[in-house]
């Protein structure tokens, strides 16, 4: 599994907010990080907003990854594909949380970043998303 700390990084958090919020890091409630799944979620400090979040799952094969990826766009809210950021890719939204969501085929990951509107919009998250890509690649 990468480390997440450098997938999404302090600064991008800082860059992407520009600065007027500060963040803790920690984990996303739910689901405990294991040999095939990570976590981070960057939670504002202060009010009960959406922060930014970042999670990886590693599939054993490409099929599994690829099955992973179709659940979620089935899964998930308004997930609508669009252009790719590494391999398939999808953008959705529920209430206040935005997503981008896509598949790093040469790793076998599904990586989901998510993101409060009151931090990011939709271009601003699929930026990062391409960034994040480069560095999981």
């Amino acid at each position: 599994m990468p480390d997440l700390k450098l997938l999404l990084t302090a600064k991008d958090v800082s860059e992407m907010t520009g600065g007027k919020t500060s963040f803790k890091r920690t984990t996303l409630p739910g689901v405990a990080p294991s040999e095939d799944y990570d976590c981070i979620y960057y939670e504002p400090e202060k009010g009960s907003n959406y922060g930014l979040g970042i999670q990886v799952f590693r599939g054993a094969t490409p099929d599994q990854t690829r099955e992973r990826y179709a659940s979620m766009l089935a899964s998930y809210p308004s997930a609508v594909e669009i252009q790719p950021v590494a391999g398939k890719t999808f953008f959705a939204w529920w209430d206040e949380v935005l997503f981008v969501v896509f598949v790093q085929p040469a790793k076998n990951l599904v990586v989901v970043l998510s993101c409060g509107r009151k931090h990011c919009d939709s271009d601003r998250l699929y930026e990062l998303a391409r960034k994040v890509a480069t560095r999981a690649g």
